[in-house]
């Protein structure tokens, strides 16, 4: 028998949480929930989005269970469905978002583009 699970939420850990904030609030668009100096939450439609500092994320897991040197390379991708994704991508685009190409037909059925976050965390736009 499996957990009854209630959905999840994301916890990102994150260089600096005024960047990372500023990006997800007034960049990408979400909703801001709480923050402090160490953390902000985000709504994001039906999920939630945590973000942590350094300091934060040493206190949740210990430091040596934190990486907070740069990645090379996506580690995991972090997926925004969105209504209109034409829409979404011209908007992050002129908000200033970088995507890291097109918008593309992928062969398992979805049109999507990705982007980094200020601390190289990527996410997929479909």
């Amino acid at each position: 028998m499996s957990p009854d699970y209630h959905g999840y939420f994301a916890i990102l850990f994150v260089e600096d949480i005024d960047v990372a904030r500023n990006f997800y609030e007034n960049v990408v668009g979400f909703t801001l929930d709480k923050g402090d100096e160490r953390s902000a939450g985000f709504i994001t439609g039906e999920d939630f989005l945590q973000l942590l500092n350094h300091d934060g994320a040493t206190e949740m897991l210990g430091a040596e269970r934190v990486n907070t040197g740069k990645s090379v390379g996506a580690k995991q991708v972090l997926v925004a469905p969105v209504d209109d994704v034409e829409t979404a991508f011209a908007e992050l685009q002129s908000r200033g978002v970088d995507f890291l190409g097109p918008l593309e037909d992928r062969s398992w059925g979805v049109r999507c583009a990705y982007f980094k976050d200020p601390d190289d965390n990527v996410w997929e736009l479909h």
